[in-house]
């Protein structure tokens, strides 16, 4: 369990580094923060967890920037569904994830979805 926890925080580092690198670097640091995601998802301690909702903000934040709208909106909906469990409907933090994913939707043109 610790091993893993080392190699989650191990591969944000890695992201965090390689997405300074804006040409080659993002698709990197959006392979080594989606594999973060998987190394704390697969421990309990963290699931559903603000720390693992930040991590994912940041792969979509990430996967926004080289046009993965798709992908990025996949882990908005997590964030949103661990705020909503932590949190509730209507709490700033989940209200700040669905703004997020509106302006998603309306980034790929479906305004119908973003409203």
């Amino acid at each position: 369990m610790m091993q893993q926890e080392q190699l989650g925080n191990t591969y944000l580092e890695m992201a965090k580094i390689l997405s300074k690198n804006k040409e080659q670097g993002l698709n990197q640091a959006i392979m080594y923060q989606g594999k973060a995601v998987e190394a704390f998802l697969g421990l309990e301690k963290y699931a559903d967890t603000d720390y693992l909702a930040q991590i994912l903000m940041s792969l979509s934040e990430f996967q926004d920037k080289q046009d993965l709208i798709e992908d990025a909106l996949s882990s908005l909906r997590l964030v949103e569904k661990i705020y909503k469990n932590n949190y509730s409907e209507v709490h700033a933090k989940t209200c700040k994830v669905k703004r997020n994913i509106s302006l998603l939707y309306l980034k790929s043109d479906q305004n119908e979805a973003a409203l």
